[in-house]
């Protein structure tokens, strides 16, 4: 009952965390049109990202192995859910570059931490069924912001698409 519990927050936390990173691409249009962007201009928010990403999942790895991968996590999710209202609430380029390199950072201690977690508690054997799982609730994550974040622009404007994920994860 423990491991399911674990198991459980893990990979709803995980889903939440995965809220917060596709949203960019649902409400790219719209800000596009807002800012006068062209795809090259805004492209540049796609390769922040995947750098960003690849570098804290760098550190992240080591860090939660060297100290608390539980503490790893909750700093991930704040750092995600501050970077996304901030994004949403920021008008120029330059901050949507340094919060969305924030978000990549931040989200990409999710992984090795929440490996970390659930290795501890499942047993060997069981492994591979429990991370299957755990990585498949990182493209739940993906599935559901696009009708949340859809809903968001069409009746709350783009910003919304930002704002909402925070704090589903902020809440969970």
């Amino acid at each position: 009952p423990v491991q399911l519990r674990v198991f459980f927050v893990m990979i709803t936390l995980y889903t939440f965390y995965f809220t917060c990173n596709n949203n960019l691409g649902a409400a790219a249009s719209e800000i596009q049109r807002e800012f006068s962007m062209n795809n090259a201009e805004f492209g540049i928010l796609f390769t922040i990202f995947t750098m960003g990403f690849g570098i804290g999942q760098f550190f992240s790895g080591y860090l939660g192995d060297r100290y608390s991968p539980k503490l790893l996590m909750f700093i991930g999710a704040a750092g995600a859910s501050c970077a996304n209202i901030g994004f949403g609430l920021a008008s120029n380029m330059t901050a949507f570059s340094l919060l969305w390199a924030l978000n990549a950072v931040s989200l990409a201690m999710g992984w090795s931490p929440g490996c970390s977690i659930l290795f501890r508690w499942i047993p060997k054997k069981r492994w591979g069924l429990f991370m299957g799982f755990f990585d498949a609730f990182a493209f739940l994550g993906g599935i559901i912001i696009y009708p949340v974040a859809g809903f968001a622009i069409s009746y709350l404007g783009w910003r919304w698409a930002f704002l909402i994920p925070a704090v589903l994860l902020i809440l969970w």
